[in-house]
C-alpha cells in the first residue's frame, strides 16, 4: 500500500509450517525497512488476506485467518501504528461461527459521519454451509459498531464517499451464483442481485470497482463458460438501484478451460481496466489485460502475454498512473538458474491509449561480463 511520503507498507506471512505468523512491515521509497511487526495469533495458519493504511499516518489494518486448536480458521483483525509498527488497538477483532472455517476476505474504509471507521466482508461456515460476514469497526479502538451475516459469501468490498458499502460475492447453493449487495453505513442492506447467465456453478464476483462520475460498480471475477468451465466476467451495476447496465464474459483460445478475473479499476477518465489469466491450450494459462468503455463493456483493447510456452501466466494486479498502465503478475520459468526454476515475478508497463509494451521485466537476469564464471548473478 503506498503512502503520501512514498513510503509503503506490506504484508503477509512468515514462519515455517509449525509457526507461520501474520507479518507487515513498512518501507521507506527507497526500500529500507523502517519496522517490521510480526504477530502471532497463538496458532497455526495465519496469513494476511488484505491490508488498507492511512496515506497520511500509515496506521496499517490487516484482516486475515487465524489458526485455532479446535476451531479451524477464525477471523482476526489488527490495527498496527504507522510511526513505529506497534499495536494501535488494545485487542484484535476476531469471530469465530460455529468452530469450523471463518475467514475475512477484504476490508476498506468507510465514511461515517465526520470521521473514517473500517469495513471487513468474508465468510463464515455455519454448520457445515459456508456463508458470508460484513462488519464495521471503530477505527480507532477496533470495537464492533455492528455486524450481519449473509447468505452469500463475500469477497471483496468498496466504499464510496456517501458511506455506501458494495459487496462482491457468490452463493453456496447450487447453481452457484455471483452476487452484488450494497449496504448503508447503518449496515441495512440497500439492494441484492445475483447473476449466473448460462446457469451451474463457477459464477463469482471477486473484485470490485467504482465509477467516480456516476458511482456505478464495476464488478470482475468468475462466469461460468462452454464446456462447464469459467470464464472472465466483468459487468457494470448502477449505483442507486443495483440494475446491471452491461455484462461481458470473456473467453481464451482455448474454450473448454477456466479463464479468470483477478483485479479491476476505473480511472479517472472513467475506463474500465482488467487483468487475470486465460488459457490459450488445454494446460497452459496466459496473461490477459484489458482495456473496457465503460458506457457498454466494449473492448477498447486487449494484451495477452505467454512468457513460457509449456507454463502458466498470470496478472494479480494493475495501476493506471496518468498515461499508463502497470502491471504485475507471474510466469513460470524454466531459464536458468535450474534451482530456481519456477514461478517469478513479472511486471509491464502499457500505454494506456493502445496498450502497446512500454517497459517489461522479471525478477531474475544475467551479466554476461567476462570473466563469466565472475560476474554471472542471478536474482
Amino acid at each position: 500500500v503506498p503512502l503520501d511520503n512514498g513510503d509503503f507498507v506490506v504484508g503477509g506471512q512468515s514462519g515455517a509450517t509449525a509457526t507461520i505468523n501474520f507479518i507487515v512491515y513498512r518501507l521507506s521509497s527507497a526500500g529500507t525497512v523502517l519496522w517490521t511487526r510480526t504477530v502471532d495469533s497463538g496458532f497455526n495458519s495465519d496469513d494476511v488476506n488484505d491490508i488498507i493504511a492511512d496515506p497520511a499516518t500509515g496506521d496499517t489494518y490487516i484482516c486475515g485467518r487465524a489458526g485455532s486448536s479446535g476451531q479451524q480458521l477464525n477471523w482476526y483483525v489488527m490495527k498496527i501504528n504507522g510511526s513505529n509498527g506497534t499495536d494501535a488497538w488494545a485487542a484484535p477483532y476476531t469471530y469465530n461461527q460455529t468452530n469450523e472455517n471463518d475467514e475475512p476476505r477484504a476490508l476498506n474504509f468507510v465514511q461515517d459521519g465526520a470521521v473514517k471507521n473500517v469495513v471487513v466482508v468474508g465468510m463464515i461456515t455455519n454448520s457445515g454451509f459456508p456463508q458470508g460476514r460484513i462488519v464495521k469497526l471503530n477505527a480507532a479502538t477496533g470495537a464492533l459498531i455492528w455486524g450481519n451475516n449473509t447468505s452469500s459469501q463475500l469477497h471483496e468490498v468498496v466504499t464510496d464517499t456517501s458511506g455506501n458499502i458494495f459487496c462482491g460475492g457468490e452463493t453456496f447453493a447450487s447453481p452457484n451464483q455471483a452476487t452484488i449487495t450494497k449496504f448503508n453505513v447503518s449496515g441495512a442492506q440497500q439492494w441484492s442481485f445475483t447473476y449466473a447467465p448460462s446457469g451451474g456453478d463457477f459464477n463469482r464476483w471477486n473484485r470490485l470497482a467504482l465509477d467516480a462520475a456516476s458511482g456505478d460498480v464495476i464488478t470482475g471475477g468468475l462466469i461460468l463458460g462452454t464446456g462447464g468451465n469459467n470464464d472472465i466476467g466483468v459487468a457494470r451495476y448502477a449505483s442507486s438501484n443495483g440494475a446491471q447496465v452491461w455484462a461481458r464474459r470473456i473467453s481464451g483460445p482455448f474454450a473448454a478451460s477456466n479463464d479468470s478475473c483477478s483485479s479491476a479499476m476505473v480511472d479517472s477518465g472513467g475506463d474500465v481496466y482488467i487483468t487475470g489469466y486465460y488459457r490459450a491450450t488445454s494446460t497452459n494459462a496466459d496473461w490477459y489485460a484489458a482495456r473496457l468503455n465503460i458506457a457498454d463493456g466494449s473492448t477498447v483493447w486487449e494484451k495477452t502475454y505467454n512468457g513460457n510456452s509449456t507454463g502458466n501466466e498470470q496478472l494479480d494486479n494493475l495501476r493506471v498512473v496518468g498515461s499508463t498502465v502497470y502491471l504485475a503478475g507471474y510466469m513460470t520459468s524454466t531459464a536458468p538458474p535450474a534451482a530456481t526454476a519456477g514461478r517469478i515475478l513479472r511486471v509491464m508497463k502499457l500505454n494506456k491509449a493502445d496498450g502497446s509494451t512500454l517497459l517489461e521485466g522479471t525478477t531474475w537476469y544475467t551479466h554476461a561480463i567476462w570473466p563469466t564464471w565472475y560476474w554471472r548473478i542471478w536474482s
